[in-house]
């Protein structure tokens, strides 16, 4: 059996079945530090209210309806939230529904409910403020719950895009691959990420041109883990699973539309450069850790790069028509 890297973040192709389950106490403990880390940082109403008033002042205009209160305090009348234990729901003044979650707040758009959404198209999708971000995510869950009941069949057909893969005429995991996730916890970075992140980027450049860069960061982020693993390192069936790239290509688009205006997550302020920069770094420590020399879990850092690059420059190409 070919080696499988557990979180989802690269792996051999060519694996039939999921590998051993990990040892339950390892796998308790590492879900009570997770709900532990979510209850300690569980955001506050007030959190909410400062997420609100900062939000109102971004250049993309996201929450439009948010902008008719003029000052702090009337969002504080107007805003309510309701604590979940290990997270947070809250409601604007608009009526915007947001998710509060290890210490960051996600605007959770509301996609029409008409079933034209899923017969016209990119229209469908576009029919709705935030709707490129969001049936991105949509697709993440759906992949998520086909890995979880049919691991064999997404090994086979869904999962790791490898210079192999590619050869055998398997061209469509450049896209599919980008969609799995194996773990939760890695699927759900990966949403807190493209739901952050994603409605600001479609504000400021449009849908159809949001869901362009969806798919150019995903194929950018498969072609750069192809590159460096199959082309340069000889390694034909090592490739890459996972949203990272298509995530940190949103990033790496905000940082090049807005790299001034602040970004909270994960309970830390940074400006929108100085996250992506951290990201950068992060990605570059982990890659260096133990893990992938053991050729244990490793963050892909190939297909974030190619995934960041691809968000940086259709934001920077497409910016001057927006500011305009």
């Amino acid at each position: 059996m070919s080696r499988f890297a557990g979180q989802g973040r690269r792996l051999d192709d060519g694996a039939v079945a999921p590998p051993p389950a990990r040892r339950p106490s390892l796998a308790t403990a590492v879900t009570v530090v997770l709900l532990a880390v979510a209850l300690s940082t569980c955001p506050t109403h007030d959190s909410f209210e400062s997420h609100l008033a900062n939000a109102k002042k971004h250049p993309a205009n996201l929450l439009r309806g948010i902008t008719q209160f003029a000052d702090r305090l009337r969002i504080s009348v107007g805003s309510e939230t309701q604590s979940y234990i290990f997270c947070r729901a809250g409601w604007a003044p608009s009526g915007a529904l947001f998710l509060g979650l290890f210490g960051s707040w996600v605007w959770i758009p509301r996609l029409p409910a008409s079933p034209r959404l899923w017969t016209a198209g990119w229209s469908g999708v576009c029919s709705s403020e935030g709707g490129a971000p969001m049936a991105f995510a949509a697709l993440l869950v759906g992949a998520f719950v086909v890995a979880t009941f049919a691991p064999r069949f997404t090994h086979r057909h869904l999962a790791c895009c490898s210079l192999a893969s590619l050869a055998s005429g398997r061209l469509h995991l450049a896209v599919t691959s980008n969609l799995i996730h194996f773990s939760p916890f890695h699927l759900l970075h990966s949403l807190i990420q493209v739901l952050n992140f994603g409605p600001l980027v479609q504000a400021a450049i449009g849908c159809e041109r949001t869901l362009g860069l969806l798919v150019t960061a995903a194929l950018a982020s498969s072609t750069a883990s192809v590159s460096w693993h199959g082309l340069l390192r000889g390694r034909r069936h090592e490739g890459s699973v996972g949203a990272s790239g298509v995530a940190i290509g949103l990033v790496a688009a905000n940082a090049a539309l807005f790299p001034a205006t602040r970004v909270q997550l994960y309970g830390i302020t940074l400006s929108a450069a100085q996250h992506l920069l951290l990201s950068i770094v992060l990605d570059a420590l982990a890659a260096s850790g133990g893990g992938a020399r053991r050729g244990g879990d490793a963050i892909d850092v190939s297909a974030h790069v190619g995934g960041a690059a691809a968000g940086w420059a259709l934001a920077k190409r497409w910016a001057p028509r927006f500011w305009s």
